[in-house]
């Protein structure tokens, strides 16, 4: 019985490591996404951040700060969004144009990381206002 416990407590320490190094490396993946298209950075840390917590049962920090870190992610897609938002309608954009720096916005976040997040709002702007206004 007690060799069986020493196996099952060796097997533990071994997941316990590779869950670790798991999670170390979608923190590095993520990393790599903020300046490296088509990996989207902020989200893949946090969610390094939730996985390492769950193991570790919250004992090296509390739900709570999951939950205000979690807000921060949100917040900062959600004004990365804004931001399309207010910059098409500063040049001129109509309610097409608005949407479609929002789509264009996240397709290009998704595919091409800051780099498309910035190129696919300008680009669905136009895209939507040539399609949907007539433009």
């Amino acid at each position: 019985m007690v060799a069986l416990n020493e196996r099952l407590e060796v097997r533990n320490e071994k997941m316990g490591a590779l869950l670790i190094i798991l999670a170390m490396l979608v923190m590095l993946l993520g990393l790599l996404g903020t300046f490296v298209p088509l990996l989207p950075g902020i989200p893949l840390i946090w969610a390094a951040f939730l996985g390492y917590g769950f193991y570790e049962g919250w004992a090296s920090y509390g739900l709570a700060t999951m939950v205000v870190t979690g807000a921060a992610v949100v917040a900062s897609l959600v004004l990365d969004q804004l931001a399309s938002i207010w910059g098409a309608k500063k040049f001129g954009a109509g309610k097409a144009g608005m949407i479609g720096s929002v789509v264009g916005g996240i397709l290009g976040l998704v595919f091409l990381s800051l780099p498309g997040l910035i190129l696919g709002a300008f680009a669905g702007a136009a895209a939507f206002e040539m399609i949907f206004s007539g433009q």
